[in-house]
């Protein structure tokens, strides 16, 4: 395969987007270098500049970016071309017909366009697609600047495309599509966030080009221009009054978290659907839960055959650490520690049980590997640590949720820093051995569903996941997914519906079997001090991986 490169003079791009030319450097067989003729059209006059000054002022604090160079050992072994081009009166270029004539001689398989604005697309290049990035959802915000209006309008989630190129601004044929988490208080960190997710989005659009696959997202979304002075200041004051509620928050305010339990109204596990709408009519489960003494809260409850183990937050330390309790009293029948020499933060005890033996798959977030805590039936009281050596990763992995299928087992999780990009491992046991990452993994982007948030259901022939929404706010709500189709090469699922509390915040993380349910919560709650142990729990974490 071939692919061609469309980069300006200067041959330098963003650092994300070198990231996606690199995703495709084997690919790279030419690159296209524009090159301005004539321009035809009536410069802007002062007048509009003045107009646009305080958004020419934003872009230089918090849209643009440094630009890094090519590889030059790319550039050195590939072909380069010019192509010449002119201004139309719109200010979109236009090649002539000699780059024209060049580019169906190259015959590329497709364009990767990182140069240019505007781009005319002659009808002669209709089999040569040329692909870019629109980072905004185009059936709200077609045009520019990206995330400022998503930000101006209070929206949570800020989308983004890989398209084919069409005469029609951000509305070509749709090869890829994802979302990515808005940063109410920060322009700059809501570009960043969304920036991190194209380099897959690009894979995930070029593998759609050949296999011929598009998908059907509305185009018709409105077509924003750049922001007055005016519009400009509204969206300053409203991220300062963000920045402000963030700081408030943060030195007044922290959550306060616990767990509950409720027998299962149902005796079986079959609708999940179901057991989620029962816990949002009754948030505290019906057994009252008190958080011991040494502990400032519980959290992420999994069901251990019959008692749960939870996280716990020593109050000594902030260290989270997992506690296996009684499901009746809620006394503590034991702490479950990981047999390494430097004891970290652990949290999220997903449980599978195989055969005689119980495997306990924590965040390893803080650990240099993700591991697993193996306890044999005729051992209750010693879990062993082993680690997951042969998942091909760089660090621990957030949130790991495990399940076997048809032969294999899958592990869906966040590496490091990636809350909003689900990744899909898949073994062929429990530990994953000859373990390999899906081939379309990342398989969710996005704030909403990217992050697991409770047990796999395996029903017969029927799989659901259940999964986080932090669009507002983090623990706050739960997502059901129906995967309808899961094998080595392929994934498929379509949500079914959410659930969040009225009073309370959450759920955050959920677990049942045919007698119990399980899930947690919290409140947000007023003291002097939040700042303070949120600033002693920074140090220490910093400590600790230190």
């Amino acid at each position: 395969m071939s692919a061609a490169l469309l980069l300006n003079p200067d041959l330098k791009v963003p650092s994300w987007q070198l990231k996606c030319i690199n995703n495709i450097v084997n690919e790279v067989r030419v690159i296209y270098i524009p090159i301005k003729q004539a321009q035809v059209y009536r410069s802007r006059s002062s007048r509009k500049l003045i107009k646009y000054i305080f958004y020419y002022l934003l872009n230089l604090k918090s849209i643009r970016q440094k630009k890094v160079p090519l590889d030059s050992a790319l550039v050195s072994s590939v072909k380069v071309r010019y192509l010449e081009y002119t201004l139309n009166q719109k200010g979109w270029a236009e090649f002539n017909s000699k780059s024209i004539e060049q580019i169906l001689n190259d015959s590329p398989e497709y364009i990767y366009k990182c140069g240019l604005s505007l781009l005319s697309v002659p009808g002669e290049l209709e089999k040569v697609p040329i692909i870019s990035h629109h980072h905004g959802d185009p059936s709200r915000y077609r045009g520019r600047p990206a995330g400022f209006y998503e930000i101006l309008n209070n929206e949570t989630s800020m989308g983004q495309i890989v398209q084919v190129l069409s005469n029609r601004l951000d509305a070509g044929r749709i090869l890829a599509f994802g979302e990515s988490k808005i940063s109410k208080w920060s322009y700059k960190q809501t570009l960043r966030n969304s920036y991190e997710v194209s380099p897959y989005l690009l894979q995930s659009a070029i593998r759609n080009l050949r296999e011929n696959k598009s998908l059907c997202v509305d185009t018709e979304g409105k077509n924003y221009r750049l922001p007055s002075n005016a519009i400009v200041s509204r969206f300053v004051i409203r991220l300062l009054f963000e920045k402000i509620k963030r700081f408030i928050y943060g030195a007044f305010f922290e959550k306060k978290w616990n767990i509950a339990v409720s027998e299962n109204p149902e005796g079986h596990i079959l609708d999940p659907w179901r057991l989620l709408q029962y816990i949002q009519s009754e948030p505290k489960g019906d057994r009252r839960v008190l958080i011991d003494k040494k502990h400032t809260f519980y959290a992420d409850p999994f069901i251990l055959g019959k008692n749960i183990v939870v996280e716990a937050l020593r109050a000594s330390d902030g260290i989270g650490e997992l506690l296996e309790l009684d499901a009746i009293q809620f006394g503590i029948a034991q702490t479950i520690r990981p047999d390494f020499a430097k004891q970290r933060h652990v949290s999220y005890p997903y449980v599978l049980g195989e055969g005689s033996e119980t495997y306990l798959y924590p965040d390893s977030a803080e650990y240099e590997r993700p591991f697993v805590l193996r306890r044999n039936e005729w051992r209750n009281d010693y879990f062993e640590t082993l680690e997951l050596t042969n998942i091909p990763v760089a660090s621990g992995i957030t949130d790991p949720s495990v399940f076997a299928f048809e032969g294999k087992y899958y592990m869906f999780g966040n590496l490091r820093g990636e809350s909003s990009m689900l990744r899909l491992w898949i073994g062929d046991d429990c530990m994953f051995s000859n373990a390999i990452e899906h081939p379309l993994s990342p398989v969710r982007f996005g704030p909403k569903g990217s992050r697991s948030g409770g047990k796999i259901f395996v029903n017969h022939d029927q799989i659901f996941r259940i999964a986080q929404d932090f669009s507002y706010g983090y623990g706050d709500g739960l997502l059901l997914f129906r995967i309808s189709r899961i094998t080595p090469s392929d994934f498929q699922e379509d949500l079914i519906g959410e659930i969040k509390f009225d009073l309370l915040h959450g759920p955050h993380t959920f677990d049942a079997n045919d007698k119990l349910l399980c899930w947690d919560y919290y409140c947000e709650k007023f003291s002097l001090f939040a700042g303070y142990r949120r600033l002693v729990a920074a140090a220490k974490s910093r400590i600790r991986v230190l």
